[in-house]
């Protein structure tokens, strides 16, 4: 293995002694290979490999499996207890600025509600980014450099009718975001064209396609359909003990009783 210039030296050792002793070596990819390119050098070295980006998966063999929900609560609010009408939360980059502007347009003319938890790591920064583009310098103010915790985000997704979901350009796969809404009772509303095809049938109809050239007809479908309650399938298709079973099923062995894999795995 060391002689093949493909193969760094070191990774390709370890994983030939790990399977001199019988282990599977195997990786799960949470990014897409357009963004982490190199990652496709350690291939060979691999017994199995999954990705959560089902382009990658198409087009290199690998196993599709989506990424999951960390809480996925039994009883959700209905629509008419949720609070607001739609909510964005994420990093202001690329074409996020204008597509929320747009959003907020809506908003204002439909009378519906929003909460927008808007992050730059330095508005300064935002400005001399964006010191040509006048729609995104009108969201100056309402950038926090600040992140926003883990446990609101969930918390606003639960008290909220849809979640805006804008996925990364260079990515194809469902982003956590989209398990945490859907979860959570949301209806999701997304630039992903692929996401309603990924997504259990069971879902299809808690899920809207967010386009950037008609904002407001989009929006105006998502607050039609139907958020709140889910089934005890749907909200396993969006668990953890979903994508468990699919990561021990990938690497050929039976999982352990639930009361002790998750535990151990999930640090709890």
């Amino acid at each position: 293995a060391h002689d093949d210039p493909n193969q760094p030296p070191i990774p390709s050792l370890f994983s030939s002694l790990l399977k001199a002793h019988g282990l599977t070596v195997s990786r799960y990819t949470w990014d897409s290979l357009m963004n982490r390119p190199h990652v496709k050098g350690l291939d060979p070295l691999m017994d199995c490999i999954g990705s959560f980006d089902h382009k990658d998966c198409a087009a290199q063999g690998y196993t599709y499996i989506p990424l999951y929900s960390e809480q996925v609560p039994e009883r959700t609010l209905s629509a008419a207890e949720r609070s607001h009408d739609f909510y964005f939360c994420g990093t202001m980059h690329s074409n996020r600025p204008r597509l929320i502007t747009g959003v907020l347009d809506a908003c204002s003319r439909r009378g519906w509600t929003s909460l927008m938890k808007l992050f730059y790591h330095s508005r300064k920064l935002y400005v001399l980014r964006y010191i040509a583009d006048a729609v995104a310098l009108g969201l100056c103010e309402q950038i926090s450099e600040v992140g926003f915790p883990h446990a609101e985000t969930l918390q606003d997704c639960a008290e909220t009718r849809v979640v805006i979901d804008i996925h990364h350009p260079q990515q194809s796969g469902l982003t956590m975001r989209t398990f945490e809404a859907l979860a959570h009772g949301a209806v999701l509303l997304t630039t992903n064209r692929a996401a309603q095809h990924l997504l259990d049938e069971s879902l299809h109809a808690r899920v809207a396609f967010l386009d950037l050239e008609r904002i407001e007809d989009s929006m105006e479908k998502a607050l039609a359909a139907q958020s709140g309650p889910l089934s005890a399938a749907q909200r396993h298709v969006l668990s953890v003990d979903r994508f468990l079973d699919q990561i021990f099923a990938l690497v050929g062995i039976p999982p352990p009783p639930r009361h002790e894999m998750y535990p151990t795995l999930l640090g709890v």
